[in-house]
């Protein structure tokens, strides 16, 4: 068994356990036309309906879902060539006949908070975008965490197996003061209830 992961191994990881939940059901399309798009196709007893779950919330049963991956270039919105991107995925989304897109990508939202206008403006456009065809957007993120790599190993192993967070944590420097609406980062952390270090 490996213990060191990839993007390439984290793709086929999810590509297998989408084919796990359809179990009984055909797979139509593994890959779709976008790069890093991996599609599922559900059982033939799911409807793509969305119904009502517990305390008035909404569950969405999909017919076909992709992930909608993100790269470091996106926070550059409301560029135009990040607004096309947009426009032309969210088209070849609908062409694929997807339902649901799945976001991948700033992962550990914090690490972008200096970036929130641009970020949330980018999902903004997304979510339109998508809507127009009738696809629903999923967001994934880890809203507690931070990534603060301790040395250039650790760098370097986060760069190889997290790459799929879409990585921009602030320096050795910087994260010392790096903080939002008053709250350091650095004294959000886990400590290690062995030893009590960070």
């Amino acid at each position: 068994m490996k213990s060191k992961s990839n993007r390439r191994d984290f793709i086929k990881m999810s590509a297998l356990s989408g084919a796990g939940l359809t179990l009984g059901g055909s797979i139509t399309s593994l890959y779709g036309s976008e790069p890093g798009v991996i599609l599922t196709s559900a059982l033939p007893l799911h409807t793509g309906a969305i119904h009502s779950g517990a305390a008035g919330s909404l569950a969405i049963t999909p017919r076909r879902a992709a992930s909608w991956w993100n790269n470091l270039e996106d926070i550059l919105w409301p560029e135009k060539k990040i607004i096309d991107k947009i426009k032309r995925r969210a088209e070849n989304f609908s062409k694929a006949k997807i339902d649901t897109a799945v976001n991948f990508g700033f992962h550990i939202r914090f690490d972008f908070s200096n970036y929130f206008g641009q970020l949330h403006g980018y999902y903004a456009n997304v979510c339109e975008e998508l809507h127009k065809y009738d696809i629903k957007f999923m967001e994934h993120y880890s809203c507690n965490h931070v990534e603060r790599p301790r040395n250039d190993a650790q760098l370097r192993e986060l760069q190889k197996g997290q790459r799929h967070h879409v990585l921009l944590f602030h320096d050795p420097v910087a994260a010392q003061d790096a903080q939002y609406e008053g709250h350091y980062f650095n004294d959000l952390c886990e400590v290690d209830i062995r030893d009590g270090s960070r």
